[in-house]
């Protein structure tokens, strides 16, 4: 029934980053609130707001490298999954 989905231990330990990290904004915000701050972007975000940029980035991450990189030089999904989520601490740190 899946077989069209591209499902493999890397997208599921992707998938299980993005909940925790959802989990943990929802925690910090109810115990410390939150407040907006100006990063690099020069943009003021809350840490959600971070958050909710930091997910789609590495979104977009994960199908840029299926769509060019994994069946093109036939490069593991872990190299994508290293490179979003660092990407996304970045984000969060510095945006």
């Amino acid at each position: 029934m899946l077989e069209w989905m591209h499902w493999t231990i890397q997208v599921a330990v992707l998938w299980v980053a993005v909940v925790v990290m959802i989990l943990t904004m929802a925690i910090l915000d109810v115990k410390f609130g939150s407040a907006l701050r100006t990063g690099w972007l020069r943009y003021p975000m809350t840490r959600g707001s971070r958050l909710f940029l930091a997910l789609m980035v590495m979104c977009v991450i994960g199908i840029l490298w299926l769509k060019f990189v994994r069946y093109t030089y036939d490069i593991s999904m872990w190299f994508a999954l290293v490179i979003a989520l660092v990407v996304g601490a970045i984000i969060m740190k510095n945006a």
